[in-house]
């Protein structure tokens, strides 16, 4: 198995390097054009982007996992206010604005 085989992870590759042009057969440069922007990368440098794919691709899954667990914005400010964790003017703001606008 090549170091540039999965899904996308070639198309990745060549925008990453500057748009090479270059063959990826089998996870594997097989071609790069001499009109590259950049040399070609040698397979420690491959592995490395590679490697820092895989840790960038792993925190954005968490943080989208995140994303959906964490309680809605509003009710996490509404907690922070109601516990006094704001600046007196912040307080102040946000008092008149549910004075102004109070529920039913």
């Amino acid at each position: 198995m090549g170091l540039l085989q999965g899904t996308g992870i070639d198309a990745k590759f060549r925008e990453d390097w500057g748009y090479p042009q270059c063959r990826i057969e089998d996870g594997t440069i097989t071609s790069w054009h001499a009109d590259n922007a950049r040399q070609r990368p040698t397979d420690a440098e491959i592995k490395t982007w590679r490697d820092n794919q895989d840790v960038y691709t792993s925190n954005e899954d968490v943080k989208s996992e995140r994303r959906r667990n964490y309680p809605n914005i509003g009710d996490q400010l509404d907690d922070l206010y109601k516990a006094g964790a704001f600046s007196a003017d912040m307080t102040a703001q946000i008092k008149k604005v549910k004075d102004d606008n109070p529920k039913a």
